[in-house]
């Protein structure tokens, strides 16, 4: 058993979720500082950000991490100090430090070899030469005679002397050690020491000696330039400089001393790291539970039939048996008769086993009954433990829109909303490039320059809104912009130019159906091809990997006003609530999110045209097509008409799906198929039902799709797919 091996492994994780999560905080720090770069406590929370970064990669051996993160905390340290002020190529090199952080975390999860970045170490190096107009303190400038350091430690460090072995290690590598007090031989040997005070020789800089100071467990640092050194600290002439460690408090005295340390205002609520394969672990063995749920159910209302309770009795037939036989009953007959009472009395203990067997019954479906319950609050339960806020998610795309805006030279303001709402980790590392791409295209494609929305009357900064929130079982997440929308003419020659559609189909469309087409693959409007737009590499892939995760999007936009992208995202990816009806293929259900409504299929009025049948639903002609229709499956032939029609919806498209047989409402547990069959356009997992059966789930957008494009495959005029009624 490899034990330290695995203790390594662990290090590992933590040191990348909690630089992670450090980094996540810093790109914070530095939005707030470019609008107020003089801002000491920013500064200050920042150089610590760097300091814990350079202190845990150390610790790990990350050599490349350390070395960029000390340079950069080096920096930081003299911006806190006042020595240099942040400017816009300390913020850009900053950024490109924290992006390099963030490639080699990702390099480390995945097991990578981590690389340098020469040219990165050299700009971070070259943020020294660029001081501004203030000062170097005196004690900063080798040279202006010895120095003595005071090092206080913190109380009752734990294993001290190795720590003052360490520090004086440090220290004696900075310059010549003149004196130390007490001498080195007993200061590593004291259990006790709270202070250290090394003399240096003339030359040695401040600064390399607060660096080698800073270590944990290290309280403060004082830093005197001396006159006389063989007087002792009464030569003292000037404080040079009064350095704090990272670890240190305020030193500015607060207005009056309080008579007991204040209280929280909140209780901070108890957390645990948990790995998030352990919870796909429980979740699954939650999925199971759901499983067998549903058997035991459908076994109980099976057998239920069986201990209903029966008119018959056995025990009043074998008494008025008894009563006839007497002398009433032929002698040759009594014999068969008493054979025939015995068989009754045999028939009325069975029915007491029955009536007994019926009361146990009873318990049972009070025992399915609880675990029902139980089962349900447990799914929750594991459920929660997976859901995280997509604060932190959204947080990141500030840097995002500062960066794309800068390039593009855009005044763009972010306003984020609904930061509190939670949806299941796993869908929260996978939406994230999806969102990118959506604020990038909002940017590039919709925003215009502040002149052009000047001239519009609209404000010169252009705004950029990311919205979550909760509908039911799903979360809704959009991104809407105040651009100028998009130029549905464009659009029309665009796919006409590209072959998606005939001039003639094209002028027909609605301005509502011409947005639909930019989500077709390679579809672009951009006059020319950039870094961040144009290739046309972008929103069908961010549609597909939504459909991926059992989502579906939907665009709105007006000319001049703007745009706005809806994302629904089911809360988890594991369990949903699904609509079943079966067909002679077998059992299939759909999201219920995506039902609209049901409606029977006798009387309902139908008309074929363009090799399609659209049905009259509520005033609305909509497509109507079968299972076998979308998938083209050949030589199956349906049994009996359909009893029910289910229209389905995905954003403003509808769709009509005959069913056979409706089976009600169902939690399912979606299995993916891709891991062991080939995709299959139009399904988007399967499940096993109570009865061991297995249930194929449909893609609600995908399966729309097919219908479309077969029904413009078999005419090139055919039904467009209408709208959602207002």
């Amino acid at each position: 058993m490899n034990t330290a091996g695995d203790d390594m492994a662990e290090y590992f994780r933590l040191f990348v979720e909690e630089t992670g999560e450090q980094l996540d905080t810093l790109v914070e720090i530095m939005l707030r500082l470019e609008a107020a770069p003089d801002d000491r406590n920013h500064l200050a929370e920042a150089f610590r950000m760097i300091h814990s970064i350079k202190g845990s990669s150390a610790l790990l051996g990350l050599e490349q991490i350390t070395s960029l993160s000390h340079m950069l905390e080096s920096h930081f340290d003299r911006l806190r100090s006042g020595k240099q002020r942040l400017d816009a190529e300390g913020m850009d090199c900053t950024l490109a430090c924290i992006d390099f952080l963030r490639i080699c975390n990702d390099d480390i999860r995945d097991g990578r070899p981590l690389k340098n970045d020469p040219k990165l170490l050299a700009r971070v190096d070259r943020l020294e030469h660029t001081r501004s107009a203030a000062a170097a303190a005196p004690a900063d400038r080798p040279g202006a005679g010895p120095l003595r350091a005071i090092v206080r430690l913190q109380p009752e460090l734990p294993m001290v002397e190795m720590k003052v072995e360490l520090l004086l290690t440090r220290l004696s590598a900075t310059g010549t050690v003149l004196s130390c007090e007490p001498a080195r031989e007993q200061a590593a040997q004291l259990p006790s020491i709270r202070e250290l005070a090394i003399t240096f020789a003339e030359g040695t800089a401040a600064e390399a000696i607060r660096e080698a100071a800073d270590i944990d467990g290290v309280e403060e640092v004082l830093i005197n330039v001396v006159q006389n050194v063989g007087s002792g600290a009464g030569d003292t002439v000037s404080e040079a400089a009064r350095v704090h460690a990272p670890q240190a408090p305020d030193p500015s005295p607060p207005a009056a001393e309080p008579a007991a340390a204040a209280a929280p205002t909140a209780a901070l609520s108890a957390t645990i790291r948990v790995d998030v394969e352990r919870l796909d672990v429980l979740l699954n063995l939650t999925g199971e539970l759901v499983v067998n749920r549903a058997r035991l159910a459908q076994l109980t209302s099976e057998i239920a039939p069986a201990f209903r309770k029966s008119h018959l009795s056995g025990g009043s037939a074998v008494e008025t048996l008894r009563s006839l036989l007497g002398d009433k009953a032929a002698p040759q007959h009594k014999a068969q008769l008493l054979q025939l009472a015995d068989d009754l009395e045999l028939l009325e203990q069975q029915l007491q086993v029955w009536g007994e067997a019926r009361s146990r019954f009873s318990e049972l479906l009070e025992a399915v009954d609880q675990l029902t319950r139980v089962s349900a609050s447990l799914q929750r339960g594991v459920l929660e433990t997976r859901m995280v806020p997509v604060g932190p998610l959204f947080g990141r795309f500030k840097r995002s829109v500062r960066d794309i805006a800068n390039e593009l030279g855009k005044r763009v303001s972010l306003e984020l909303c609904g930061e509190k709402t939670e949806l299941d980790k796993r869908m929260i590392d996978e939406i994230g490039d999806p969102l990118n791409h959506l604020i990038r295209n909002s940017i590039d494609h919709g925003i215009e320059s502040a002149a052009a929305r000047t001239a519009a009357g609209k404000p010169a900064v252009a705004t950029v809104r990311l919205t979550a929130s909760h509908r039911g079982n799903n979360v809704f997440i959009t991104v809407e912009d105040d651009g100028g929308g998009i130029d549905g003419e464009r659009v029309r020659q665009t796919a006409v130019k590209r072959g998606l559609l005939s001039q003639a189909t094209a002028e027909t469309l609605a301005e509502s159906e011409l947005h639909e087409l930019i989500w077709q693959p390679g579809f672009s409007t951009a006059s020319k091809i950039s870094d961040i737009s144009g290739r046309g590499v972008g929103m069908d892939i961010v549609r597909t990997k939504i459909i991926g995760l059992n989502g579906s999007i939907d665009v709105d936009s007006r000319r001049g006003e703007g745009t706005c992208f809806t994302i629904r995202l089911p809360l988890t990816l594991t369990i949903a609530r699904c609509m079943l009806f079966r067909v002679d293929e077998g059992v299939f259900g759909v999201p219920i999110e995506n039902v609209r409504e049901i409606v029977s299929a006798q009387g309902l009025r139908s008309v074929a045209t363009g090799g399609r049948t659209l049905a009259d639903i509520r005033g609305e002609m909509l497509p109507l097509v079968s299972i076998h229709d979308l998938f083209h499956w050949s030589g199956s032939a349906r049994s009996r008409e359909a009893d029910a029609v289910i229209v389905l919806q995905s954003g403003h498209r509808l769709l009509g799906l005959r069913a056979e047989t409706l089976l009600g409402g169902q939690d399912v547990v979606i299995k993916p198929l891709d891991e062991n069959f080939l995709h299959v356009r139009g399904l988007g997992g399967a499940s096993v039902l109570g009865d061991g059966s297995v249930c194929l789930l449909l893609d609600t957008a995908s399966c729309i799709d097919l219908a479309q494009q077969d029904q413009k495959t078999r005419s090139d005029t055919a039904a467009r797919f209408p709208q959602v009624s207002s």
